[in-house]
């Protein structure tokens, strides 16, 4: 049996946890041999499906605000604190699970450094086994990412730590080497894979659309992934419905995402609640059935 230890950012939204559930669960179903304990703090990580020969240890959860502020989302403990006791429990995980191949999701050392305790043992070890980076294409502004990478010498660590970057796209679409000017020793190790291949969802078109009274009218889906910074977006589109007095030629089926703040998700819900033919609801695990339902 070959083990996979997956690290994957939790800080904000779905996108991450979905990517690196979506790269396990294809590594489990190419190779009978293969299991993977996945490392997140996603607080929806729970609501998700795991596949045979996935796991999961579930760190404390962190939150990230519209500045990239760092914070503690549930517990009565302060930032470093938490951040000490994810590091522990990641270091843990290494240890006994003694995985022969590791996978980082986004950051080379994890949030504020947190995963190098982990990467300092493992290389360490007799045992090493191989670690890489996994990238999506796009990260943010070219100039926003090199600061970033420059401030946290991102670059020293994939040459310490890392056997390579593997990039979830295209070079001809956004070749990640140029635009955010990596160093030659970084370049020389970095690989577009291609893009991700998403399964459909568990659920036919007509099994999901039976849910609803439609009565003939098209199905609109609304939804921000997570909703972390969705309101707005919601928000406009139920006042576009106000607008029309209700009188909409279709059926909303909105959904605001398990990170929208509790108040914005009430208020949304109370604004949308007089309004005919339309249904709000928090969060989905089978997003693709919800978009192939929809008009």
């Amino acid at each position: 049996m070959r083990r996979v230890l997956v690290y994957s950012h939790d800080t904000f939204g779905l996108g991450n946890i979905r990517r690196m559930l979506a790269i396990s669960q294809a590594l489990t179903e190419a190779d009978s041999a293969v299991s993977v304990l996945i490392l997140s703090g996603s607080p929806m990580l729970h609501a998700f499906r795991m596949p045979p020969r996935i796991d999961y240890v579930k760190l404390p959860c962190l939150a990230r605000d519209a500045n990239g502020v760092y914070g503690v989302k549930y517990l009565d403990l302060d930032y470093q604190a938490a951040l000490r006791l994810r590091s522990s429990l990641i270091v843990s995980a290494a240890i006994e699970f003694a995985p022969d191949v590791v996978l980082v999701d986004k950051k080379p050392l994890g949030v504020d450094g947190e995963l190098e305790a982990a990467l300092d043992l493992l290389g360490a070890s007799e045992r090493r086994p191989s670690v890489y980076l996994i990238l999506r294409d796009i990260l943010d502004d070219p100039e926003v990412t090199q600061r970033i990478w420059q401030k946290h010498d991102y670059h020293g660590a994939i040459e310490r730590h890392y056997d390579g970057v593997l990039v979830a796209g295209c070079p001809s679409v956004f070749d990640v080497a140029k635009e955010y000017a990596f160093p030659a020793a970084t370049r020389g190790m970095t690989e577009h894979v291609g893009y991700l291949h998403r399964c459909g969802g568990r659920k036919t078109r007509d099994g999901v659309r039976a849910g609803f009274d439609l009565r003939g009218l098209p199905l609109v889906l609304v939804h921000a992934g997570g909703g972390g910074d969705g309101a707005p977006l919601i928000e406009g589109f139920i006042e576009g419905l106000h607008a029309r007095e209700g009188r909409a030629p279709f059926y909303s089926w909105i959904i605001s995402g398990p990170d929208m703040s509790e108040p914005d998700r009430e208020r949304l819900r109370h604004r949308a609640s007089p309004l005919a033919h339309v249904r709000f609801e928090n969060f989905t695990d089978d997003m693709p059935s919800c978009m192939e339902a929809a008009d």
